[in-house]
């Protein structure tokens, strides 16, 4: 349960989330791909070498040094000591280089996944993240950027972001800031768009809240590119209590207030509709 991981160390919470399972996959994985693809036939990696790696990744993402060699430099201004001892900068750089996740020989099988190489730690990961269920009553869906800034065709750009550059995750997280539920975003899916009733916005949402066991012990929120009129009321058939910003041209025939009517109000004011609910 929840309460049994107050006492834990953030170590120790990390370890929660990563399951054995997930290191012996990428362990898996990567030495088939050095192996069969770089013809590196006495390559070796071994699961404390991959916890090593993460280890000095999630350092450098926030300990920044003018270039990844100078974690392994002499000089003492420059130099980390954990690095050092923990793994060489030539078999650092050798494991960056062929961490692998999934088996190629599988990708003829998905050609329709852009995301296939992560495909499988996603799933892992989705297990993961919701061993515990989802604890909090708030939660919500949006979406997020991982920055990146190298060539990948699933790297997006929005502009309005604070990371503008990088890769575009959905996600469902609760008000403390966990993450419940998540997925890459890959272009046009299909799958989405079997049901032309339900806007694509509105197909995220179903599919994030698939995590969620109990509807009715949750609220949900999501701004203006997830709402409409019959969504909402979809959700509240389905037994979510739902909140969320609406675009004009989605209001149907509700009877609110008009827009440059509501800027004249006080901070905080509100407007109902009294339009007959329907559902889908």
């Amino acid at each position: 349960m929840k309460e049994d991981l107050d006492h834990l160390t953030p170590l120790e919470l990390f370890e929660t989330i990563m399951f054995p399972d997930i290191y012996d996959h990428i362990v898996r994985e990567t030495v088939r791909y050095a192996t069969a693809s770089r013809n590196k036939l006495d390559f070796v990696f071994s699961v404390d070498e991959l916890k090593s790696l993460i280890g000095i990744l999630l350092l450098s993402s926030y300990h920044k040094l003018p270039s990844e060699r100078h974690y392994w430099s002499k000089d003492e201004d420059l130099g980390v000591s954990i690095v050092k001892k923990a793994m060489s900068r030539n078999k650092f750089q050798v494991l960056k280089s062929v961490v692998h996740f999934c088996d190629n020989a599988d990708a003829e099988n998905n050609k329709g996944d852009k995301g296939f190489k992560v495909r499988s730690l996603i799933s892992k990961l989705q297990k993961s993240f919701i061993q515990y269920r989802v604890f909090e009553e708030c939660i919500s869906v949006g979406e997020m950027m991982v920055k990146y800034y190298g060539h990948n065709s699933l790297k997006q750009f929005i502009q309005v972001k604070p990371i503008r550059f990088g890769y575009k995750l959905w996600a469902l997280c609760g008000t403390s800031g966990y993450c419940y539920n998540f997925d890459l975003y890959c272009g046009k899916n299909p799958q989405l768009h079997k049901n032309d009733e339900i806007a694509l916005g509105s197909k995220v949402v179903l599919k994030m809240l698939e995590a969620v066991a109990d509807p009715e012990s949750h609220t949900v929120f999501f701004d203006n590119y997830f709402t409409g009129y019959e969504f909402l009321v979809h959700l509240r058939n389905i037994g979510f209590q739902a909140s969320g910003t609406l675009r004009e041209n989605r209001l149907k025939n509700c009877t609110l207030k008009s827009t440059n009517d509501m800027k004249k109000e006080t901070r905080g004011s509100m407007t109902t509709g009294l339009t007959p609910m329907k559902k889908y």
